[in-house]
């Protein structure tokens, strides 16, 4: 399979907004957040499952990306976590210009915020 592709919600000023359906990572290969300005990046984490289950943001290739971030998100809950873009999206290879979210499986879901 491949890395699925997560929908930015973009955000505006004094204007309310729903909040975007999480969608649950592909197993092998997570997924991919395309952040504008990665600094206004707001990820959210769901688990479907009963019991804990880690994510990962994954580092980016580039001069900062050092180390992964594993999350571990309670049972059937929802964390939101910001990132720095140095960190985390990736200069080169098959996910340039990305954020790579792995998650144990299929019941870590994803979405994207974009601030304003």
């Amino acid at each position: 399979m491949a890395s699925v592709a997560i929908n930015n919600t973009q955000l505006s000023w004094n204007t309310a907004a729903a909040l975007p359906t999480a969608v649950a990572v592909d197993a092998a290969d997570g997924a991919l957040i395309t952040p504008g300005d990665a600094s206004r990046t707001l990820i959210i984490l769901e688990n479907a499952a009963v019991s804990a289950k880690n994510a990962t943001i994954v580092a980016g290739n580039g001069f900062f990306g050092m180390d992964d971030t594993v999350v571990s998100v309670p049972g059937n809950g929802r964390l939101v976590l910001q990132v720095q873009s140095g960190r985390f999206v990736n200069f080169s290879g098959p996910n340039k210009g990305c954020i790579l979210v792995k998650g144990a499986d299929a019941d870590i879901r994803v979405a994207c915020l974009l601030l304003p």
